[in-house]
């Protein structure tokens, strides 16, 4: 429903409209708009990279935390050390 690049598209275009209403300059209104528009490009990639990364992260916390188990604690105090 709601994802990070709806709330990045709404702030965006917040500011594409806040650049449009009064900036009257079309050449400094053109500039405003591409910097924002690559702007709203860049932060688009680092939410899914850093998603991405989380992700990868809490998969791999599972995976650890599953495996934890097969560890025998007793067994391994109990057996002499070589």
């Amino acid at each position: 429903m709601f994802t990070p690049d709806y709330f990045i598209e709404a702030f965006q275009t917040g500011k594409k409209l806040f650049v449009t209403s009064f900036v009257q300059d079309e050449k400094i209104k053109d500039a405003l708009t591409n910097f924002i528009d690559q702007q709203t490009a860049y932060t688009k990639q680092a939410v899914t990279a850093g998603i991405s990364l989380t992700s990868t992260l809490g998969d791999q916390v599972v995976d650890t935390l599953t495996n934890l188990p097969k560890f025998d604690l007793a067994k391994a105090f109990t057996t002499p050390a070589k």
